[in-house]
């Protein structure tokens, strides 16, 4: 079992399933492994965790702190036990006392559509390869499915654990629902509003039309799920999500669900796709660089910019100044890079530089930087 001391190393050793005691002076420590599986109905929760091949059993207290961490994107939320993913890295905080006092899950997430597929595996419209395992679970449309049921254009996030890599989850979804049974209760049609990506404190409205007087629900790519919908009239059920800090979603399905007593409805997917950011745009790179001396009186004037989740810069939220002068109608504007050349030479003694840009969220970044001329 790997242990990864927070404190000075002591010689102590685990409490809760391998039934050691801890020395009083014991210190908090992490104990770091695989989900392998959670046990929400038992008294109290129990957790399965991988660790170096060793399966090792952890009671839980039901009211546990989780924090649910995407590194792709760098963000962290909050959640509660019914978040914990089997497959995701979990770092158990263990107190001096033997109780464990808070779960950090870490995952790493990627969205993105098909654009080859194989057997064994399928590769994205960016060049990734994805290549499931046995233990991975294919999803289309929120259903159980395999590989060969996907399809070149399907949207698609995949799940791994960030330290093994290894794909815990493909989650699949196309604008028709998978051919099943029949059944009595039926989904027409699953919508969102505002159907643009969102920021941080806004308000997704999720419709479910469908049979009457049903249990409806919602779930968001793979990290938010049974969000509960309301009848508002019958046959069309409502839900909304508020994007909390913290949380970003690039292109994920939206899928609706429906139950009327022991019977489910097909599930539907949303058209379009969700995109959330709380990430404010970032400035990678700028030319001249800054605190810069120059020679050259008509520099090629550029920033690089990124988003950290992956959604899109608006080009025409970018703007540009020049030693004080608005240079934006003459700049190269692009969702990766702003560049300017002066049309005159530019005087001697310092240049500020001021780019603005927005993501299509409306995440604002400002960045000022500053090069002098001889």
């Amino acid at each position: 079992m790997r242990i990864i001391w927070l404190s000075r190393l002591l010689a102590i050793g685990l409490v809760l399933s391998l039934g050691m005691t801890e020395p009083a002076c014991a210190q908090e420590h992490v104990l770091q492994g695989t989900i392998a599986n959670l046990d929400r109905f038992s008294q109290p929760p129990v957790l399965a965790l991988l660790s170096n091949g060793v399966l090792r059993t952890v009671p839980l207290p039901s009211d546990i702190p989780v924090y649910l961490s995407d590194v792709a994107t760098g963000t962290r939320t909050k959640e509660s036990l019914a978040a914990v993913h089997v497959g995701d890295l979990a770092n158990l905080l263990l107190t001096s006392t033997g109780s464990v006092g808070e779960l950090d899950e870490s995952f790493r997430s990627r969205s993105g559509t098909i654009a080859a597929l194989s057997n064994r595996a399928l590769a994205l419209a960016d060049g990734h390869l994805v290549i499931p395992t046995r233990n991975t679970v294919v999803t289309l449309n929120g259903q159980l499915s395999v590989l060969a049921q996907l399809r070149v254009g399907d949207a698609v996030t995949v799940r791994s654990n960030p330290e093994s890599q290894e794909i815990r989850e493909v989650m699949a979804s196309r604008e028709e629902a998978l051919p099943t049974t029949h059944s009595s209760v039926q989904i027409t049609q699953c919508i969102i509003s505002p159907a643009h990506a969102l920021r941080a404190h806004e308000q997704l409205d999720v419709f479910v039309r469908g049979t009457p007087a049903g249990k409806a629900s919602f779930s968001i790519g793979t990290s938010v799920q049974g969000v509960p919908m309301r009848e508002v009239s019958p046959g069309l059920y409502r839900g909304i999500y508020l994007v909390a800090p913290g949380a970003n979603f690039r292109q994920a399905a939206v899928i609706g669900h429906l139950q009327l007593g022991a019977q489910v409805a097909p599930p539907v997917t949303a058209a379009p796709a969700f995109s959330a950011a709380t990430v404010l745009p970032e400035i990678l790179e700028t030319a001249p660089r800054d605190g810069q001396q120059l020679n050259n009186t008509r520099p090629s004037i550029y920033a690089v910019l990124s988003t950290p989740t992956g959604i899109a810069i608006d080009p025409n939220s970018i703007s540009l100044y020049v030693n004080g002068q608005n240079v934006t109608a003459a700049a190269l504007r692009t969702n990766t890079a702003v560049t300017y050349v002066p049309g005159n030479d530019l005087m001697p003694g310092s240049i500020p530089v001021v780019v603005t840009v927005a993501d299509i969220a409306g995440n604002v970044t400002t960045y000022r930087w500053m090069f002098r001329e001889r």
